[in-house]
């Protein structure tokens, strides 16, 4: 009996059966019939007498609990449902009962009654739980707590069945065994319902989903001992004992009072629990400390009956908490209330005068006969006072509501006004403004960000949710760490309301108490407004801010473009060539040649900047500037590294640095000297070999830590010698096989070779 038991049309058809049986055992009570005080059981053997009542005419007699009923009124018995006709054809004074006892049988005269056996207790007793079932009924209708709706509809059907079917006198028809057996089933599987209710009333946690098999343990356990007493009692043909459902009683009762201390004191405000535990004990500890004793000791359930009464008190609290959360708003249904009985009213008097002319004009076609009256009665109620009423009731809401009405046409309006608001927090105001008039408490809104979060408007506080609350219209917080709402029921909420668009959860409106359907209604209508609000403002601050970046990277593609030199070094002794293909619309890398400060030496420079965009362009301007400006003053190439490096410390921000490699060739002496600052390590192909140049250390990039002293490989170079150098993203792009690759620089020009990249 999870938060899956069964389906709807279950519940409905099983409460409509139950309400059934409750007015038929109330209707049978008040009927007069022959009544002896037995309540018969079936058996393979007769008909078994369970019980008799006290001062009844079979006690009287002397026929006692146990004895088997052969026969009545000189006819042979073996089961009850022929008993009454029976005793219909006979005298009321002196019937033969013939009785069965042991291995002896017996004659017993019996002077039978004819009595209504109802009393003023099954009366108020029962209607008072019609009246608590109807209640479950509205509730499981509005379906406001998930399982703990379901829940305590079945509890007070139970009590409405136990009061009704089970604490009444029994006879021998089919109908009174139809009617014992379902008070027999509430009897015991109504502990296990108040116990299964507050596992998950009012702290849902106390019951994880891992132990939902031990839910259906607590009502197996009742149908198990239930089913086992009944095939042992018509086997062996002793009575049903009374003593396991007394004790089963004490441990359930026990187990529930525990289950609500500990909610109590894992409870962060304890008053709601603390008052379910004070009414619980009140309304349980005269039947758990007297009537189950009572029951124990002289087998006696009729005893408890009284004892039970204070029971009323738990359906009385929880009818109470169902007005405290608001499932009805007092102000509009006391205002409908009036106007609707006065409608009624209206539409009585107005039926009953055309009734009262119908009749006097056609009396002597004997319309006031019982069944052509009754029939006209139906058909009027159908045809006329349902219209009647419906058309009193339109004009008059027009009338008694029309502030109300205005006053929801004229916040429809301001919310659509929301539609023209751009500004995030300009929507926020308005919403809030707008929800204040409607809920009179202190409320919360959250509104869909993006990957399952909400945040809260007012205080920006995030909230991702793991599992969204289904199709439910509303939900209860839960007082648990483990609850994503858990701050906000610090805060005094109670209640959820999630708002969909396009079958997906789009907001959240959490507030202390329940909120009325119409009230819902308009709720519903301003989030409509407010979320599509929401929406186009994100859609145009998500435009904005790329129109922002297109326009930054067409000026940081500009800048990267400028800094790609056109002119390529090319004489007697060498020849150099580059190229730069950005992966995306703009990239990080670069290269540049320059002379060094003297005209003999070239030096070749290859960077990659970490960054994007305008600032990652900038950064390239500036390293470019630094090695050049540096290259001209100073001779070395680690000279030149090591002092650009403390120089762009200073004008980088945090984030900022480049990966550099330098080559300077002296042309004169026919060497390179190479440095390398966190790039890939250039690769040299001579005599159709291609080896690894090898790394320097340190190689941290330019502008990332001040006093770097970066150390330079030298090496004299040969004729045909070819200098490869690239950035990382080529290595990328080949996927690490590089090797091969690179043999065709072998057989190509750096022209040939850089143009087939």
């Amino acid at each position: 009996m999870g938060t899956g038991f069964m389906n709807r049309n279950f519940h409905l058809t099983s409460g409509l059966f139950a309400l059934l049986l409750a007015f038929l055992s109330l209707y049978d009570m008040g009927q007069v019939q022959i009544y002896d005080g037995i309540t018969p059981g079936l058996t393979k053997n007769g008909v078994l007498v369970q019980s008799v009542a006290s001062g009844s005419p079979a006690g009287v007699a002397g026929i006692r609990r146990g004895d088997i009923l052969l026969g009545v009124a000189h006819t042979l018995v073996k089961q009850p449902f022929t008993i009454p006709e029976l005793l219909r054809n006979e005298k009321e004074s002196g019937v033969p009962y013939l009785v069965q006892r042991g291995e002896n049988t017996f004659t017993f005269s019996l002077s039978l009654e004819k009595i209504r056996t109802i009393r003023p207790f099954h009366v108020f007793a029962g209607l008072l739980m019609i009246l608590f079932f109807l209640i479950g009924l509205i509730v499981l209708l509005n379906n406001p707590m998930g399982s703990e709706s379901r829940l305590f509809y079945y509890l007070t059907m139970a009590l409405m069945l136990l009061f009704t079917c089970f604490l009444r006198p029994h006879s021998y028809t089919l109908t009174h065994l139809i009617i014992r057996v379902a008070g027999q089933l509430s009897y015991v599987l109504l502990p296990a319902f108040f116990l299964h209710f507050f596992l998950i009333y009012p702290m849902k946690s106390l019951v994880k989903k891992k132990y939902s098999y031990l839910i259906w343990i607590l009502y197996a356990i009742p149908m198990a001992l239930l089913s086992a007493s009944s095939l042992y009692t018509y086997i062996s043909g002793i009575p049903m004992k009374y003593d396991w459902p007394w004790i089963l009683y004490l441990v359930y009762s026990g187990a529930t009072l525990a289950v609500l201390y500990a909610s109590g004191k894992r409870a962060a405000e304890a008053s709601e629990k603390n008052g379910l535990l004070k009414i619980f004990s009140l309304g349980m500890l005269p039947f758990v400390l007297v009537g189950i004793p009572m029951g124990i000791v002289h087998n006696e359930a009729n005893l408890a009956s009284i004892l039970s009464t204070p029971m009323v008190l738990i359906p009385v609290y929880l009818s109470y908490r169902i007005y405290r959360f608001g499932f009805f708003n007092i102000r509009i249904l006391l205002k409908k209330s009036l106007l609707y009985s006065f409608i009624l009213l209206i539409a009585s008097v107005l039926y009953a005068i055309l009734l009262f002319l119908i009749n006097t004009t056609f009396s002597d076609y004997n319309l006031t006969d019982p069944y052509l009256y009754s029939m006209g009665l139906a058909v009027a109620i159908v045809f006329l006072f349902n219209p009647l009423h419906s058309f009193f009731q339109a004009q008059l809401e027009d009338v008694f509501l029309e502030k109300e009405k205005q006053r929801r046409k004229d916040i429809s309006a301001r919310a659509e006004q929301m539609l023209t608001l751009t500004k995030k927090q300009e929507l926020d105001n308005s919403v809030l403004k707008l929800l204040g008039e409607i809920i009179t408490e202190d409320f919360a809104v959250l509104v869909y960000s993006e990957n399952n979060c909400f945040y809260d408007i007012e205080s920006e506080r995030l909230v991702t949710l793991k599992d969204q609350p289904g199709k439910l219209k509303f939900f209860l917080l839960e007082n648990s760490l483990e609850s994503e709402f858990y701050p906000f029921y610090q805060k005094g909420f109670r209640i959820g309301f999630p708002f969909r668009k396009a079958g997906q959860i789009r907001a959240f409106v959490l507030a202390r108490s329940m909120l009325f359907e119409e009230e819902l209604e308009i709720v519903h209508r301003v989030l409509l407004h407010f979320v599509t609000a929401h929406e186009n403002a994100r859609l145009l601050s998500r435009l904005s801010r790329q129109i922002e970046l297109e326009r930054d990277i067409k000026i940081a593609g500009f800048i990267q473009k400028s800094l790609i030199p056109s002119a390529h070094p090319d004489n007697d002794m060498f020849s150099v060539y580059g190229v730069s293909v950005p992966s995306r619309v703009i990239g990080g890398d670069f290269f540049d040649y320059f002379s060094v400060s003297d005209s003999n030496r070239t030096g070749i420079l290859i960077g990659d900047v970490a960054g994007k965009s305008i600032p990652a362009a900038l950064m390239m301007v500036a390293a470019k500037e630094t090695i050049s400006s540096q290259a001209t003053a100073l001779r070395t190439p680690e000279e030149i590294m090591s002092r650009s490096s403390e120089l762009l410390v200073e004008k980088s921000s945090a984030n900022m640095f480049v990966a550099a490699c330098y080559c300077c060739i002296n042309k004169e002496e026919g060497d390179i000297s190479v440095v390398n600052a966190g790039m890939p390590s250039p690769y040299l192909v001579r005599d159709g070999e291609v080896r690894q140049i090898p790394r320097q250390i340190p190689r941290f990039p330019l502008g990332l830590v001040k006093g770097v002293q970066y150390q330079q490989y030298n090496m004299k170079l040969k004729k045909g010698d070819r200098i490869i150098m690239f950035s990382d993203g080529f290595t990328e792009a080949l996927d690490h096989e590089i090797d091969g690759f690179l043999e065709r620089c072998t057989l190509e020009s750096p022209r040939e070779f850089t143009r087939n990249i």
